[in-house]
């Protein structure tokens, strides 16, 4: 138990690490990554940077998937950031291997842990301390744990299992390296063990090593399974991984004892940890050098292997026109713009977990139980409608706008305006996405009923603009139901707001409370507004009258 205790702590600990490191970082690392990745050379070296100092190829990974699928990154520059981060992995090892072995630091952990809980129980709102404090707490458990670990190996090391391990070749321990890192979602924690295990005599330098290579691998199937279903830039940046991954395991596995060998003219016998620890380093720069020669003939092949044409166009009419014989480039564009208007209402709807009416609303409902079985998550979703709103401006831009007279240019205009709205519709929801998730689970009564009576509210509203879209009317009954859409938005959003205070006032509700509600209000307000613009502009456009 004590093994399986001192692992969880450890784990923890490099959670709390990495977590509080993560909010420390922010924006100054995001921009050093967009602003040293132009050459892969840099990028290799940002990566290693980076990864080094956050403690975590995952945060990396994201951060590099944002910048390509936002165009800042090319796909060649965000391998090479894959391959230093991997090689940016190792610091942990380093750091383990030499303060959680050589110099026996758990001895100050306790103390460093003390501190650091203090720092949290008086601090809570001044954040830089709070983050450190959390940083010292996740860096005291990481070596109590890790003490533990080293405890509970020294009682196993007895001559029987010994024999066991030893007599197996050390390509059984790959497997072993791969599986367990899959399980537990941590090559750091992996690496741990495989340390804990070679200092206490329970394997040798070589199935040590053995469980690195797999354990090397073992790190990209997060990665993988989160890009199934995803964009093709998820697709190809996780897919590299792999390759990356793949590669140095079978290079690794092929020079295993010639690189033990090797490490081990340099080091002494008594060095056995460190020799472990330039093993897994070694092995990651060999891929790089192996890779970065090629990292653009590489990714012109991942771009060949996930083309848009392969991953699921968002579009439905302006790059079917062969099916709309008779529509015209604008035509193609507004019923676009009309399909993307009815999505955004459904993922506000997801956002706001509101259900369309299954027996008045029966194509709305049937629409939405759809993007919620999706495999994408809200965040692609939301990010699928902004890719639709750039190829639908792409669209534009490559058709013959020259041709197109005067009150043509103006309806194209209107377009453009109406699909910006739409964004800030969804925008606004989405930026209250976790403050709708903090009050859906409030254990507060007065909150999580302002939460349900919110989303009582808005499945009125959207029911009520989903009907106004189906149904075509004359356009003096659009502006007029429009104007009363408009004015009943703004008289609610007054109510909601005097009930608040009316609520602060009687107690029922404290005043951080209120500033919650009334972030939640504005956003919703304001998206409220950017719809029925939208709705309002859309319908006008497409009316023959106008």
């Amino acid at each position: 138990m004590g093994e399986l205790t001192g692992l969880t702590l450890f784990i923890f600990g490099m959670m709390r690490v990495e977590s509080s490191l993560k909010e420390m970082a922010g924006r100054p690392f995001k921009k050093f990554l967009q602003n040293q990745t132009k050459h892969p050379l840099k990028a290799v070296l940002a990566g290693t940077t980076v990864t080094a100092v956050l403690q975590s190829s995952s945060v990396v990974l994201l951060m590099v998937l944002s910048f390509v699928g936002a165009g800042i990154m090319e796909m060649r520059n965000a391998l090479a950031v894959v391959l230093g981060s991997n090689l940016g992995t190792t610091l942990d090892s380093w750091v383990v291997a030499i303060f959680g072995f050589k110099l026996e630091i758990e001895k100050l952990s306790y103390p460093i842990l003390s501190v650091a809980l203090l720092g949290l129980i008086f601090f809570r709102s001044r954040s830089r301390i709070r983050h450190f404090s959390e940083f010292l707490v996740g860096f005291s458990l990481l070596f109590i744990g890790l003490a533990w670990m080293k405890i509970s190996a020294a009682s196993l090391a007895n001559p029987d299992l010994l024999e066991g391990l030893t007599s197996k070749t050390p390509y059984w321990f790959i497997p072993i390296g791969f599986l367990f890192t899959v399980a537990i979602q941590s090559s750091s924690a992996t690496m741990a063990i495989t340390l804990t295990a070679l200092h206490s005599g329970l394997i040798p330098l070589e199935h040590a090593a053995a469980m690195v290579i797999g354990a090397e691998l073992g790190t990209c199937i997060k990665i993988v399974l989160g890009a199934i279903g995803g964009i093709p830039d998820k697709k190809r940046v996780a897919l590299g991984n792999l390759y990356f991954n793949i590669v140095t395991l079978i290079l690794a596995a092929v020079i295993l004892y010639p690189l033990i060998s090797l490490i081990g003219y340099f080091l002494s016998e008594s060095e056995p940890l460190i020799k472990l620890v330039v093993f897994q380093t070694s092995i990651n720069l060999i891929s790089i050098l192996i890779f970065l020669p090629f990292i653009k003939r590489f990714a012109d092949f991942l771009e060949r292997k996930y083309t848009k044409d392969e991953a699921p166009d968002p579009t439905l009419f302006i790059h079917n026109a062969a099916k709309y014989d008779g529509k015209d480039e604008l035509d193609l564009v507004e019923m676009e713009i009309s399909a993307m208007l009815r999505r955004a209402f459904l993922l506000n709807r997801k956002g706001l977990d509101i259900l369309p009416d299954d027996k008045t609303d029966e194509s709305w409902f049937s629409s939405f139980k759809k993007l919620t079985q999706s495999q994408l998550s809200y965040e692609e979703e939301y990010q699928k409608l902004k890719f639709l709103q750039g190829e639908i401006i792409l669209y534009i831009q490559d058709s013959q706008q020259e041709k197109f007279d005067l009150a043509e240019i103006g309806r194209l205009n209107e377009l453009l305006s109406v699909c910006r709205e739409i964004i800030h519709g969804v925008k606004n929801i989405k930026d209250i996405r976790h403050n709708l998730i903090d009050l859906a689970d409030s254990g507060e009564d007065e909150m999580f009923l302002l939460f349900k009576t919110l989303q009582e509210r808005e499945a009125v509203f959207y029911s009520k603009l989903e009907s106004v879209l189906d149904i075509q009317i004359p356009s003096t009954q659009i502006q007029s139901q429009m104007k009363s859409l408009f004015r009943n938005n703004k008289i609610e959003h007054e109510q909601v707001i005097s009930n608040l205070f009316g609520q602060l006032h009687t107690k029922e509700i404290s005043e951080m409370e209120v500033s919650t509600m009334l972030n939640v209000y504005r956003e919703i307000y304001s998206s409220h507004k950017a719809f029925i613009h939208a709705l309002s502009d859309l319908l006008k456009i497409g009316d023959p009258e106008n």
